[in-house]
């Protein structure tokens, strides 16, 4: 099944993020992630676990982190956070995976 999505700007529109319009979203929490782990040193490879729509990773990456690799297990997320990648332009940055963890 193929819910809907909608692009969500944020971030002053530095960053565009795709999420369904109803359902698992992005919410602070994944602002205040992506934030301590900037704040917590260097640039570095990262991969980010149950990654949703990519919020985090987009913006780790666009801050210049990486490269990065998002795992995430369901399908429909996934692809959000493959068409949160691509609208950012970062598909050099990050790899999205379709996957769980034994």
């Amino acid at each position: 099944m193929d819910l809907e999505r909608e692009v969500t700007p944020m971030l002053g529109g530095r960053i565009r993020c795709v999420q369904p319009t109803q359902g698992f979203r992005f919410s602070v929490d994944a602002l205040l992630l992506a934030r301590f782990v900037l704040e917590c040193g260097e640039a570095a490879p990262f991969v980010e676990l149950a990654a949703g729509c990519g919020v985090v990773s987009a913006i780790l990456a666009r801050a210049g982190m990486g490269p990065g690799v998002a795992l995430e297990l369901s399908p429909h997320l996934h692809r959000c956070a493959l068409e949160t990648v691509a609208a950012n332009g970062l598909e050099e940055r990050v790899r999205v995976e379709l996957a769980d963890l034994p």
